[in-house]
């Protein structure tokens, strides 16, 4: 970031001092123009003036002036002048500089200066706290150095604000380049581009306003302020706090520790591809979920969907699409909300909430599904198998349509459970279940330290291809006696166990059927 000599001026040269990397690049672009032109006809003018009016220039040729302080009034640019110069480094004397249709360049770096700029103009000040007023109606190019600026952009161009705190208002369409601490921007209407690299920045969106907006310095906060902001983001910084409106949010996030909130937004597609992001979603949310350590909560209304291609933590609240990847993701079921899962190769976790009503797809993973009370669990697939475990109150599961070897294992709560054409294993729990076994070889494991006098019903014991399996029961008892003991009437055959645990299955008529497939352990 060395310093920039620009000619003109008694001396013959201005030193424009490297401030910033933006100040020295556009300082050399400068310089370049100046350079390039057949010929520069310079004015020179005390601080205080008068300013002649722009000399005739041949043509190919600029005309500049140079004015050199001190300045202790206003500056009002006379109209033509090409280039102007401000060479009064030093000066602790703020000024304020009126012009338009002009290069105005500023070597001060202590007292800044005041712009009131129009036309298609452009601005360097090397540094100093600057307050830039940007006409309406009018383009420009606009660069600070370091210290605290404040911009309103009434046109469209480029602004630049050095790396000090600086505050930007946006009412129209502009290139914002933030690179400096806490700056705030306030874009209000039209299509601002954002690119903040500066930490702490915070921006904020105004009804219809769309932004664009790219974050790579930590702690940034970006709002829409629950209006109709269209907010377009990618996110590569770490502690982001996003907050989309009612409007549209485009956000692809692959920063560290970010949160987003979607909640007001019923058009909102993310993508999470960095590390412990945490997104509450709103209506009709659209999540591809990548990165590590990611948590989605869902939506309290409407539909979301979300498309892992790892893994993750997802909350679901209302109504939850999840399409699977290949980790691991764990889902927490919204309470009386419904969710369609699809197993990806890494498995899934689902912990169902009251009331839940769940469809799983399973996959080449494995899938483990913990029920809740008055939750219904519908499980279907051919690949990985399955793990239910039941908890308290009325729960159902229908696996059906699956084709895989899953295993079931009953809670405190009474539950219904239908079984696939695999070979599955039933574990009953303390609450009452009802199984029906489906069409694989199936087992029924009876463990004494889990049923506690429970009364289970098998619907459709097959003697050709089921067992039942009594474990930690009386085993000096015999088979034999078990089922000379047991009951048998119009709801089926009753056998009576140790600890008063009752089975019955309701589709036998003998207790007969039952030799040779029932064994104690």
């Amino acid at each position: 970031m060395g310093q920039v000599t620009l000619p003109g001026g008694s001396g013959g040269a201005v030193t424009i001092p490297g401030t910033s990397s933006e100040v020295t690049q556009l300082a050399d672009q400068i310089n370049a123009a100046l350079q390039a032109a057949s010929t520069v006809v310079s004015t020179n003018a005390s601080g205080n003036g008068p300013y002649p009016a722009p000399p005739t220039v041949p043509a190919g040729g600029v005309s500049e002036l140079v004015i050199t302080g001190p300045i202790t009034g206003p500056i009002s640019i006379p109209a033509g002048y090409q280039y102007v110069i401000i060479n009064d480094p030093g000066d602790p004397n703020p000024v304020t500089v009126t012009g338009s249709n002009a290069v105005i360049v500023s070597n001060n770096t202590t007292s800044g200066s005041v712009y009131n700029v129009t036309g298609a103009s452009t601005v360097l000040a090397a540094g100093g706290n600057n307050d830039f007023n940007l006409g309406t109606g009018s383009s420009y190019d606009v660069v600070s150095g370091p210290g605290n600026d404040t911009v309103f952009a009434n046109g469209s161009g480029t602004i630049k604000p050095g790396g000090g705190t600086n505050i930007i208002v946006d009412p129209n369409s502009n290139l914002i380049v933030s690179t400096g601490t806490n700056d705030f921007i306030l874009a209000s209407a039209g299509s601002t581009s954002i690119q903040s690299s500066g930490p702490g920045v915070q921006v904020l969106g105004g009804s219809g306003d769309t932004m664009f907006v790219t974050l790579s310095g930590a702690n940034a906060v970006v709002g829409g302020n629950g209006a109709a902001v269209n907010l377009n983001i990618t996110s590569v910084a770490s502690g982001a706090n996003i907050l989309a409106g009612t409007g549209t949010l485009s956000l692809n996030d692959q920063g560290t520790s970010d949160s987003i909130g979607a909640q007001s937004n019923s058009s909102a597609s993310v993508t999470l591809g960095g590390s412990k992001a945490l997104l509450f979603g709103g209506s009709g949310t659209q999540v591809t979920l990548g990165g590590s350590s990611n948590t989605v909560v869902a939506g309290s209304s409407g539909a979301e969907t979300v498309t892992a291609t790892t893994g993750g933590w997802i909350w679901g609240q209302k109504s939850l699409t999840f399409n699977g990847g290949t980790a691991t993701s764990t889902i927490v079921g919204g309470v009386s909300g419904s969710e369609q899962m699809n197993v990806g190769s890494g498995g899934l976790f689902f912990i169902a909430q009251s009331g839940n009503a769940a469809t799983v797809n399973g996959g080449a993973g494995s899938t483990t599904l913990f029920g809740s009370s008055n939750s219904t669990i519908t499980f279907s697939g051919s690949k990985g198998p399955a793990i239910f475990l039941a908890g308290a109150g009325n729960e159902t599961l229908n696996a059906a349509g699956s084709s895989t070897a899953n295993t079931i294992v009953g809670g405190s709560g009474s539950a219904s459970v239908v079984g696939g054409s695999g070979n599955d294993v039933f574990q009953p729990g303390a609450g009452a279940m009802t199984i029906t076994t489906g069409a694989g070889n199936d087992a029924l494991a009876f463990f004494k330290s889990a049923t506690s006098g429970a009364h289970d019903f098998i619907t459709d014991f097959d003697p050709t291809k089921d067992s039942l399996f009594l474990l930690g029961y009386d085993s000096t008892k015999s088979v034999t006696s078990l089922l000379n003991s047991a009951t048998t009437n119009s709801s089926g055959v009753t056998l009576t166990l140790s600890d008063n645990t009752q089975i019955t299955f309701s589709n036998l008529t003998n207790a007969t059927q039952l030799a040779g497939k029932t064994l104690y352990g």
